[in-house]
């Protein structure tokens, strides 16, 4: 076969949007007709040099030497290629055609094709730029300032902007899972009341001269609150014989020995006390003597209050005792605390508008029912015109499927529901009756898992 000669007919293509001349003013009228900001001007910057490389890529093209058939001749033929792939700079075919009575292929390849549309190079550090710049709009943001932190927002992913994105008309994000503590309340615990012995106190607390740090917002606020009664936690030395901790108790130095991490302690008149502080429905059950219905009465009514609870337990052991409940623990005597964990500002309103665009929210913590259905209520995760569904305290699975095997589809829609943990266990853990539960809760307006473990956490946001 002979080589056919070059063809002069005019092929230029044209992919760029600018010339020379009408970049610059078309440019600026199209940005700068609505408010000048530096966004637009390095928006123009971007779209240059896009633009730069979109006329070397052109170049490139047109000066490709280019081979036609001659137009007397008629040109029949089968272009056989590899299907469509993700690799858009690859290309493998052949064109058979027939040439004087004998069957012709010509080999087609990336340098005799021109693929139009998919040999557009965007350098992608542009675009991660973009992403950058466009992340700091949340630090520049006036209404996402908390003037008395003197903080701003920050972005700690410049892939939040494309996060955003899918938030549209098509709701891609149809559940929000948000934690109670630090999440919708501040953390920032206020001491409210404590039930001691048939006795109740109501002391706000004050730090004044000690700042108290813990690993626990709840125990910052009790250890603050002791000292507002006169009871005020000075030093801690850690001696040979263990840890000594100091006491003031209305300026009279106190001295006791930290035994164990159990909350065992050695006061200097030589007994050992045997702390437990955790959470009502565990510490309760481990009692043998106090005032259970009375206690019990004041934790719930705590809660109802919106407050954070714990109960508190000692019991004076021997040290024959301690030795033995080293490796476990034995039962005690209970008090309780009650604390408030406020809301953060806006937090209503904020999920208010989320549920309005089509946003359901869940709550998952590990919090009493009573405290968190007073917080879901204060901050509008729930609607008071709602239908409120409670599943807590079931004892098998089958009180759960009652409960909830009742309530029509239709109904849920206006329902907002609560379950706790146990009651959570049971459904989580049958195979059977998992897919239909989370069919029916998923019509849900609101979703409030209270009592949860970690693992139970972790286990909803999965299903």
């Amino acid at each position: 076969m002979d080589e056919p000669e070059p063809c002069h007919s005019d092929n230029h293509i044209k992919t760029s949007r600018y010339t020379i001349f009408t970049f610059l003013p078309i440019n600026l009228f199209e940005q700068f007709r609505r408010i000048a900001n530096a966004y637009f001007l390095l928006l123009i910057i971007i779209t240059a040099y896009e633009d730069y490389y979109r006329h070397i890529s052109d170049n490139k093209a047109n000066a490709q030497r280019t081979y036609v058939f001659q137009q007397n001749i008629k040109f029949r033929g089968i272009i056989e290629c590899e299907l469509p792939t993700v690799n858009l700079f690859s290309f493998k075919g052949r064109c058979i055609y027939n040439k004087k009575g004998e069957g012709t292929f010509l080999f087609l390849t990336l340098e005799n094709l021109l693929l139009r549309g998919s040999r557009l190079k965007v350098a992608k550090y542009v675009i991660e730029l973009q992403k950058v710049f466009g992340s700091l709009f949340f630090k520049w943001d006036i209404h996402m300032y908390h003037p008395e932190t003197n903080e701003h927002a920050n972005s700690n992913s410049s892939e939040i902007m494309e996060d955003l994105g899918q938030v549209n008309l098509c709701t891609l994000i149809q559940y929000l899972f948000s934690d109670k503590t630090d999440t919708l309340t501040e953390n920032d615990m206020c001491f409210k009341f404590c039930y001691v012995s048939d006795m109740e106190f109501g002391i706000v607390n004050t730090i004044d001269g000690i700042n108290y740090q813990a690993s626990s917002p709840d125990e910052l606020c009790l250890v603050s609150f002791a000292k507002s009664c006169g009871m005020v936690f000075t030093k801690e030395d850690t001696l040979p014989d263990g840890i000594i901790r100091q006491i003031n108790i209305f300026e009279k130095p106190t001295y006791y020995q930290l035994l164990e991490n159990l909350h065992t302690y050695r006061f200097v008149l030589g007994l050992i006390y045997l702390f437990t502080k955790r959470a009502d429905s565990v510490v309760i059950p481990l009692c043998s003597s106090g005032a259970f219905e009375v206690t019990t009465a004041r934790i719930s009514l705590y809660a109802k209050l919106g407050l954070r609870t714990l109960a508190v337990a000692y019991r004076i052991i021997s040290s024959n005792d301690y030795q033995r409940i080293r490796a476990e623990f034995k039962r005690a005597t209970q008090s309780c605390t009650a604390v408030e964990d406020r809301l953060q500002q806006y937090v209503p309103e904020t999920l208010t508008l989320l549920r309005r665009s089509g946003i359901k929210v869940w709550i998952l913590t590990g919090d009493r029912v009573e405290t968190t259905v007073n917080i879901a209520y204060l901050s509008k995760v729930f609607n008071q015109e709602h239908k409120l569904l409670q599943v807590v305290n079931c004892t098998n699975l089958e009180t759960c499927k009652t409960i909830l095997d009742n309530q029509s589809e239709k109904l849920l829609k206006k329902t907002d529901l609560v379950i706790d943990g146990s009651s959570l266990a049971f459904v989580l853990d049958s195979d059977d009756y998992r897919p239909i539960f989370c069919t029916l809760v998923l019509q849900c307006e609101s979703v409030l898992c209270c009592r949860l473990s970690p693992l139970q956490k972790a286990q909803v946001n999965t299903q």
